[in-house]
């Protein structure tokens, strides 16, 4: 064997080492990546499961967290608050998870969990007046998916006594519309 043939046999061992290499370390991503959509999953988990038992436990938060999806113009102004605040923490893992989709770290057996938890709370006239108060703060992704969901948000009109808080863009496309 001349040193050109031993020199071709080094180059083509060096290119087989490279490609199991290359494929070992695809493997270990793989799965770096499936750990970390678990870990997305459990910590979504925890901050639903800590504002559920919060209104599980309490009867006064459970009849307020009640009376507000049901008649949210019912409330008092701190009632309101309250219940502005047990929504969002019950929608938070959906507001996260609708996010993480958006940006391919999530499957569809995680968005159609979002979807059925976003029908079960804002398809009721307190979570409606919930995302018409909120559409300004929750985030572009989970707004874009409630919307395609649950329809634009004008067809939620006059359900609240508060004035729903426009998007950006919303404000921007009105303000467009009226100067036309």
């Amino acid at each position: 064997m001349t040193i050109e043939e031993l020199g071709s046999l080094g180059e083509l061992v060096a290119a087989i080492a490279t490609i199991a290499t290359l494929a070992y370390l695809a493997r270990q991503i793989r799965g770096s990546n499936l750990v970390a959509r678990a870990e997305a999953r459990r910590g979504a988990q925890r901050g639903g499961t800590a504002t559920y038992l919060g209104i599980a436990q309490d009867p006064d938060v459970a009849a307020l967290f009640v009376r507000g999806l049901a008649d949210y113009r019912s409330l008092d102004p701190v009632e309101k608050t309250r219940f502005q605040f047990l929504l969002t923490g019950v929608l938070e893992g959906t507001m996260l998870t609708v996010g993480d989709a958006d940006l391919g770290l999530r499957d569809d057996e995680d968005l159609e969990r979002a979807r059925n938890t976003t029908r079960r709370f804002l398809s009721t006239p307190g979570g409606r007046a919930w995302f018409r108060v909120n559409a300004d703060v929750v985030g572009g992704a989970f707004y874009r998916f409630v919307i395609e969901e649950l329809g634009p948000i004008g067809d939620f009109a006059n359900e609240i006594g508060d004035e729903p808080k426009p998007r950006g863009d919303d404000a921007q496309q009105g303000a467009a519309a009226a100067s036309a």
